[in-house]
């Protein structure tokens, strides 16, 4: 039988956010972060909301699409300089990082 280890801390509730006006009251860290989601058929972006106009996409993964994207993030309204990046597979984000990096 498994001993089970108590030391072990459950985790928090996400933040339950009900609308874009109370995201746009929430604190922001980082002003030029973005998030992307990257899956094998496409990519989900977002940047903070305290942007004017569009601040989330989603992008397909061929490399005009990728390019798009980085060219998105890079754009003078956006400025991001830094990105948290979630994948399912390892080979899902290797197509983007190197359009970004080049």
């Amino acid at each position: 039988m498994r001993k089970q280890n108590k030391s072990r801390t459950t985790p928090t509730q996400p933040c339950r956010i009900k609308s874009v006006a109370e995201l746009k009251n929430q604190a922001v860290v980082n002003p030029h972060a973005a998030g992307l989601d990257i899956g094998s058929r496409e990519t989900w972006t977002a940047a903070s909301p305290h942007h004017d106009g569009e601040t989330a996409r989603y992008f397909a993964t061929f490399t005009p699409d990728l390019e798009a994207l980085a060219d998105w993030l890079l754009s003078n309204r956006l400025r991001i300089t830094s990105c948290f990046l979630d994948w399912t597979n390892l080979g899902d984000w290797s197509n983007l990082g190197h359009v970004i990096s080049s």
